[in-house]
């Protein structure tokens, strides 16, 4: 059955072919001119399609032209023309190619597009206003129509078509006909492309009423116009079980009522249907022939049935399917509302179309306002026109909408098990955007269990996934305005179910807090066993990362992953889910696994904590020994990201040092200076700077580079002036000494009077001053280890040309005798050895 939309467009288009064939008839009588050969051919084929001959007189041939022949013909003999018929053809000769489409959609019985009313309206009006005597069919039908819009729904749609080679279907006439298909060209394109691509099964997801059927008509009917299509059969069947009025819901008596019925009818519509089994009936058809099988409203009769047939379609068929709720194994397509421009056309496509003068009248502000009310939803939009149509007010549909969610909803809602219902219910007290970790520590669950209940919850359109920008990239969860509305009048939440939301939520809220203070402190921030949290959303899975340090200082590093798998489910955005794994591989010596989680943890973070996340990566590096200019360049990257860390230029110095890069890492250590250091962290550079200074200039000073030994050292003492004040330790008066002697070396090599010498005596008296015991300068010698036999607890150091016995017991600190070796620094004081009649050092201190 045809709707007025169709039909309208039929009984114009049918008025101006019949003008313009009585314009070629009128031609060919006056002048005699033939129709040429290929139209000839063109018409004979059309007439042997219609009547089963091609034999026809020339008359009836003409009969057998659509409009672009005609006009074609015309403006070929335009010189023949009146000018009027003529004016009137050219006007509209950049639109033939338009108009051509919409014949041939109401010729060969395809859905309309939304301009092609309007279009053929448009075009003949425009032939009527240019030359009104030859176009007096047309001038005809326009009045009648304009006088009785429904005068055209007696015809019977009739109009010489091309023989169309296309595949067996039994696809009904769309809802959307009598508008047009609305937007979506994006989805549109997907459905096709996955239709046309490897996959067996695909399915099309979203609340009732929202437009799946719609969409699966429009992708088969453009498949069956698709020359990169090869199905020999679509085949539609539907399960709808009940229908929406303006009054009530409606069941349909002889609806299918479940899935052996499906498989039953669409054997039938192959020539098939009374096997004793139609589900294999259904197979062996479509693994002979290939069948693009679409069933619609397949919520209604799920079951076991249907996923072992889903199993087992034979290559070359594909199923397409329509349903409210997720089924087993395809492709997911949701739809999600029209926007609020594609609403405002089907709003006002269907007031033109059934001419709901209420509608057609309001102002702008009006169809605004009542367009934001009916929140992007087909069904709603259809259902409250046909409710002013019947003489109701938009008021009253859009305050009454209980009956359209309950067809919308209910018996999805039902379907959903305790698990997924308890979920949905913790995301009714807490509106908007909620994240896995917080609804699994809400509704104290595990990681795998939310993830299920979610996913149960998003396939059956109750609850939609979203990205909040500003966050991680963790997906959000948020319950649809439609499913809200309908559990706010349907499934109201009991207050004691409330009241145990909102506890579990604020002691969510207290342990983010928590967890905040303790990751927040300046000194604790690059401790690998620091977790940072920034989100509240974030908190459930920091818990289970704190779980795994703890077990780690068990040595229990099979459980410490374990929590870190159960933390990375909860957040699968959070980036320290990523580099504590990384922090326990590497405590489990698995280098590769560690580096893939540490610069997984870089790829999740941003900002700050992509900072951070580089630091923990770059420590990995550099404690493995391995491309330590790749750990610099990273933690180059972090000092970009956050230029305000001292802790970060404090590493980036020691790098540089590790590497023999001294004059770069003094540069390193100075810059951290200027930024506020802690006590601890000042210690840290002071003894970076001494040690940069120290080794570098004994590096250039042992290859005669004089100038630039002074060099390091004066930029070690600019750097150490502008540290900030605090208490002075003894602990480097050692490094201040062995650099006054490194100055007085320099000294004495370039000669009294040379300005190098005169620049080195100074800077010696600066080094000295720097100590906090200066008085002790002339008792500490340093020299380097000459001997260090292993296994043994004495070596000997050479201080200038004399060498000197040491024991580890005249070590200052016996804590380092295992990391003295050979060539290393040391200070320490002359005592002499009675027993031995020599000098030995003691107090000895390892400069390393």
């Amino acid at each position: 059955m045809f709707n007025a939309t169709r039909l309208t467009c039929f009984a114009l288009i049918s008025s101006i072919e019949s003008d313009s064939r009585a314009a070629v008839l009128e031609l060919q009588e006056i002048h005699g001119v033939d129709l040429p050969a290929a139209m000839i051919v063109k018409a004979e084929a059309r007439l042997a399609h219609d009547r089963g001959s091609s034999t026809g007189s020339a008359a009836a041939l003409v009969d057998f032209l659509d409009f672009a022949d005609t006009q074609e013909f015309l403006l070929s003999h335009k010189a023949l023309l009146e000018s009027a018929l003529r004016d009137s053809l050219l006007a509209i000769a950049r639109l033939i190619g338009p108009f051509t489409q919409t014949r041939n959609r109401v010729a060969h019985t395809r859905p309309l597009e939304i301009e092609d009313l309007p279009r053929t309206i448009d075009i003949a009006k425009q032939l009527v206003r240019d030359a009104p005597e030859n176009w007096r069919t047309t001038q005809d039908m326009l009045a009648r129509i304009e006088a009785d819009p429904s005068s055209v729904l007696g015809l019977r749609v009739s109009l010489p078509a091309d023989p169309v080679n296309e595949p067996f279907h039994n696809l009904p006439t769309p809802d959307f006909d009598e508008t047009g298909f609305l937007g979506r060209s994006a989805v549109l394109r997907k459905i096709k492309r996955y239709v046309l691509g490897s996959w067996p099964a695909i399915s099309i997801l979203g609340d009732g009423g929202i437009g799946k059927t719609a969409i699966a008509l429009k992708v088969a009917y453009d498949l069956l116009d698709d020359p990169k299509t090869d199905f020999e059969a679509i085949v539609w069947v539907t399960a709808k079980s009940q229908q929406l009025t303006v009054t009530e819901i409606e069941r349909i008596s002889d609806a299918i009522q479940d899935s052996l019925g499906m498989f039953s009818e669409a054997a039938s519509q192959l020539g098939g249907g009374d096997a004793a089994d139609p589900t294999e009936e259904l197979l062996d058809y479509m693994a002979t022939f290939k069948v693009l099988l679409i069933l619609d409203n397949l919520e209604t009769v799920s079951d076991g049935r249907l996923r072992e047939f889903l199993r087992e379609i034979p290559n070359g068929s594909k199923v397409l399917m329509t349903s409210r709720i997720g089924v087993f194994k395809e492709n997911d397509v949701k739809l999600d509302p029209l926007s609020e421009e594609e609403s405002r056309s089907l709003l006002m496509a269907l007031a033109h179309g059934r001419n709901v003068k209420l509608l057609k009248e309001l102002d702008e502000d009006g169809r605004r306002k009542l367009v934001q009310k009916l929140k992007g939803h087909p069904l709603y939009i259809k259902w409250v026109v046909s409710g002013i149509q019947a003489g109701r007010r938009p008021s009253d549909m859009t305050a009454s909408s209980q009956m359209l969610l309950d067809f919308c909803m209910s018996n999805v809602y039902e379907q959903l098990g305790r698990g997924a219902r308890k979920v949905l219910q913790s995301m009714q007290v807490l509106r908007g955007i909620r994240y896995q970790g917080e609804l699994a520590f809400i509704n104290g669950v595990t990681a795998t269990e939310i993830q299920q209940f979610l996913m149960d919850l998003m396939r059956s359109n109750f609850v939609s996934m979203t990205h909040v920008s500003g966050i991680d990239s963790d997906a959000g969860y948020e319950v649809g305005e439609f499913a809200r509305e309908y559990l706010a009048n349907r499934n109201p939440v009991t207050e004691e179910h409330r009241e145990h939301v909102l506890e579990r939520n604020d002691a969510l809220t207290q342990l983010s807090n928590r967890l905040q203070r303790g990751s927040a402190q300046r000194d604790r921030r690059f401790d690998p066993r620091t977790v940072e949290i920034r989100e509240l959303h974030n908190a459930p899975a920091a818990r289970h990362l704190i779980r795994a340090i703890r077990e780690t200082k068990a040595g229990k590093l099979d459980r410490a992953l374990s929590a870190c798998t159960e933390a990375q489910q909860l957040s699968p955005g959070y980036y320290e889910t990523r580099r504590v794994e990384g922090y326990v591989h590497a405590l489990r010596r698995d280098p590769a696994a560690a580096r893939l989680a540490y610069e997984q943890a870089v790829e999740l973070a941003d900002g700050d904590s992509k900072a951070l996340a580089l630091v923990h990566l770059a420590a990995f590096l550099h404690t493995e020994g391995i491309e330590l200019s790749t750990g610099r360049s990273h933690l180059e990257e972090a000092a970009r990201l956050d230029p305000d860390s001292c802790e970060i230029f404090l590493r980036i110095g020691q790098s540089h040092f590790i590497e023999g890069s001294y004059l770069l890492a003094l540069g390193a250590a100075a810059a951290a200076m200027r930024k506020q250091p802690t006590p601890q962290q000042r210690n840290q550079l002071l003894e970076l700077l001494l040690r940069s200074a120290t080794f570098g200039g004994e590096e250039a000073f042992s290859g005669g580079q004089l100038s630039d030994a002074l060099e390091l050292v004066e930029a070690c003492l600019a750097a150490v002036a502008e540290a900030p004040s605090g208490g002075k330790s003894d602990q480097f008066d050692d490094w201040f000494f062995h650099l006054a002697g490194l100055c007085a070396r320099v000294a004495v090599a370039v000669g009294e009077g040379e300005y190098l010498g005169r620049k080195a005596d100074g800077l010696a008296v600066t080094c000295r001053s720097l100590a906090v015991h200066p008085e002790h300068a002339d008792d500490r010698r340093t020299g380097v280890v000459e001997k260090k036999q292993p296994g043994q607890s004495y070596g000997f150091v050479l201080s200038g040309d004399y060498s000197y016995f040491f024991h580890a017991k005249g070590l200052l600190d016996r804590k380092v005798w295992g990391l003295i070796q050979k060539g290393n620094l040391l200070a320490f004081n002359l005592v002499y050895d009675e027993g031995r009649g020599k000098f030995r050092a003691e107090n000895v201190s390892a400069l390393l």
